[in-house]
């Protein structure tokens, strides 16, 4: 991705978290689990042990393996396509959806924010992250 869209992206997913109060960051991932942009910035509050690795790297990892099994579940249940999917938890919540084919994106919050604000703030980031493809083509 060139360096304008990827500042671009990231600005727009900065003003979004901005916006939802609680909300620790965004995460734009490939299905294959490569990070496009990321404004994760937890340091040690959620993993343990993966020193070394960029929190984008890693929460595109667990965004792009949540929305496998997810799928693979869903397909086996014959019950796809499907919008999104909603992990919660006491320590926060991961909302993961579909931008394409090709590009997910993850938003992480934490346990006290309302999970319909943190939905809003997904499909406007998911919103933003289409109209970016749209007009620069491809992301990755």
């Amino acid at each position: 991705m060139h360096g304008n869209m990827e500042s671009g992206l990231r600005r727009v997913l900065h003003d979004l978290q901005e916006h939802v109060h609680g909300i620790a960051g965004f995460v734009v991932f490939t299905r294959d689990g490569f990070p496009v942009v990321s404004t994760v910035e937890l340091g040690d509050m959620f993993r343990n042990g993966f020193y070394g690795v960029e929190e984008g790297e890693f929460f595109a990892a667990i965004g792009a393996g949540i929305f496998s099994l997810a799928h693979r579940t869903l397909e086996q249940m014959n019950m796809l396509p499907f919008d999104r999917i909603l992990v919660e938890s006491p320590r926060g919540n991961v909302i993961v959806e579909a931008v394409d084919d090709e590009v997910g994106i993850m938003a992480i919050s934490y346990p006290d924010v309302p999970v319909g604000l943190v939905r809003m703030a997904v499909e406007s980031a998911r919103k933003k992250v289409r109209e970016f493809i749209r007009s620069e083509g491809e992301l990755v």
